[in-house]
């Protein structure tokens, strides 16, 4: 046993040297079989693992990498290899269910398994099944390594309970962003979503402050969302009787000829009649039915 497990040793060696990884490969695992001693046993289970990995063979590469122990010089190697073997995977669920099941890992493996938890509930999302992106969610928080992503898992935990329509959840989850002293584009985010949620209990201060802090954030911001939440803003200070507030959102929609370009006309011109300015209050009304002749307000324009 002594002579058959250094000969495939010295082999795998030999074809090493010569850039023959294939025959390198089948002498390591050879080698690995055998138990005469546990450093070459140790040494070659390793390089086969490595070797399979390099050469495509992902589930002998898997098994093999797993099974090399924390005590062994080969673990802190073995775990990063383990890491980018379950990065470059596409199958998010297989490679989360298979570190899950890991007796241990180390933080470069707990940092895969949250970014994998994450793709795997964006995936989920995408496929609009937010019973399934909720606790890929809830397993990517569980992990505190790798905290750069909790803002964006944060975002689609929040974004996720407003779609199961449990809007105290997602109102909790958007804020844990919105609170911070260096909001990041995900924190912003929410923010327009606050907006609504604001909205829909009825408190319009806060929804016009959630919707004004999401339009003057540095951040660059989708162009519907950021036009939606212009027209809402204007909607919020007009219902608050600011006027001046309204009329200038109103007046940014309406200039952008976009598609409630048209509401916020008409709604910038009943401001200007509330004012008092009917001079102005005429002539935004001519341009309104002069640019929509049929629109849906044309018929309050002319009264």
């Amino acid at each position: 046993d002594s002579l058959g497990q250094y000969a495939n040793y010295y082999l795998a060696d030999c074809m090493l040297k010569t850039n023959d990884y294939k025959s390198a490969r089948s002498a390591f695992k050879n080698a690995s079989m055998i138990s005469y001693s546990d450093d070459v046993k140790d040494q070659s289970s390793f390089y086969y693992a490595k070797l399979s990995m390099e050469q495509g063979f992902d589930a002998e590469s898997l098994k093999g990498l797993n099974d090399i122990k924390e005590t062994s010089k080969y673990y802190p190697e073995a775990q990063t290899l383990l890491a980018d073997l379950f990065l470059r995977t596409t199958d998010y669920k297989r490679s989360i269910s298979t570190i899950e099941s890991m007796s241990t890992r180390s933080t470069q493996v707990n940092k895969v398994y949250k970014a994998l938890s994450l793709k795997a509930a964006k995936q989920a999302v995408i496929d609009k099944n937010f019973n399934e992106a909720i606790p890929y969610l809830d397993k990517a928080l569980s992990v505190n390594d790798n905290p750069k992503l909790n803002d964006e898992i944060h975002f689609w935990q929040g974004y996720s309970y407003l779609q199961k329509n449990k809007k105290q959840k997602a109102k909790s989850s958007f804020e844990k962003l919105s609170s911070q002293s260096n909001p990041s584009k995900w924190a912003n985010k929410s923010n327009y979503f606050l907006g609504y949620i604001h909205l829909e209990n009825n408190d319009t201060n806060l929804a016009l402050s959630s919707f004004k802090s999401y339009l003057n954030s540095p951040f660059s911001l989708d162009a519907d969302l950021k036009q939606d939440a212009e027209i809402r803003a204007g909607d919020c200070a007009f219902a608050l009787n600011k006027y001046d507030v309204a009329a200038r959102y109103y007046k940014t929609v309406s200039e952008k000829k976009g598609p409630d370009s048209n509401y916020a006309l008409y709604q910038h011109a009943i401001i200007q009649g509330l004012k008092g300015d009917q001079y102005d209050k005429i002539v935004l009304l001519e341009e309104l039915l002069k640019r929509s002749p049929n629109s849906a307000y044309a018929d309050n324009a002319y009264y």
